[in-house]
């Protein structure tokens, strides 16, 4: 799955609001950073699948107070940025967007980060979410 969310990533550019920035949320992709991750392999009817047993680290942060923030990227290259001295080792996950909005909530982070290391990084605060 090939993930670039332009429109996401341009409203962030330019300033758009929170709210704007989670209406963005209902559509599209967005990548997790899952490098690091312990991923197998194997084959089921249908085509390939993960193997049981396979591991999953997902990126993510503390603030001072204690909340958590999860990072979620608009395309590879916002993830890269993450891994500078090691871009060849990046894993990824793609997710729609608004099931990456419920994932964060049922996991209890309290900020979504949007593309961390970009000029144009957007932090969410997940429970002011309208």
């Amino acid at each position: 799955m090939l993930v670039d969310n332009a429109a996401l990533r341009e409203a962030m550019a330019r300033g758009a609001s929170s709210d704007e920035l989670f209406a963005l949320l209902g559509e599209g992709d967005l990548l997790l950073d899952i490098t690091g991750s312990s991923i197998e392999h194997t084959t089921v009817e249908g085509g390939p699948a993960i193997a049981a047993g396979s591991t999953f680290r997902v990126h993510e942060a503390e603030r001072d107070d204690g909340s958590r923030i999860l990072f979620a990227f608009t395309r590879q290259e916002e993830v890269i940025r993450m891994h500078a001295e090691t871009p060849n080792d990046v894993q990824t996950l793609g997710q729609p967007a608004s099931g990456l909005l419920e994932f964060a909530a049922s996991q209890g982070y309290r900020w979504l980060y949007l593309d961390p290391e970009s000029p144009a990084t957007a932090a969410l605060d997940l429970a002011r979410r309208g």
